[in-house]
């Protein structure tokens, strides 16, 4: 039984060490772009340091969002919104290259910078 808990635990350590800084590969606006995912599970543009992506995230992470409840009406996306409202962003959608047929929302930013559009609300 011990043993079993072992390996268990040992697995959902090496498949949670393997989402982190995976490479995946979107078409976006026509083009073939390259996103990883950083610590939180986040996908974001490619060695992402100081770009306006990453600032975009930590600002989310930690203040509170400014989202009338009129602009969420009708079920839309928080994190959508916010990429536009409050970080002056572009919504655009991307389909997985890599995981074939599976469209996500980014928020692009004016230096082509890219977040998953979730990762925002």
């Amino acid at each position: 039984m011990e043993n079993n808990r072992i390996k268990i635990i040992s697995l959902l350590i090496l498949l949670s060490y393997r989402a982190f800084g995976e490479d995946e590969s979107f078409l976006i606006l026509g083009k073939k772009i390259i996103l990883e995912r950083n610590i939180d599970n986040v996908l974001i543009t490619k060695n992402c340091k100081n770009c306006i992506a990453i600032r975009a995230l930590e600002i989310a992470l930690t203040s509170v969002k400014n989202i009338s409840p009129q602009a969420i009406h009708h079920g839309a996306n928080p994190g959508a919104i916010n990429c536009e409202l409050n970080f002056k962003g572009e919504l655009v959608s991307g389909v997985n290259l890599t995981k074939r047929n599976r469209r996500i929302k980014f928020c692009l930013f004016k230096d082509n910078s890219l977040i998953h559009a979730s990762a925002l609300q």
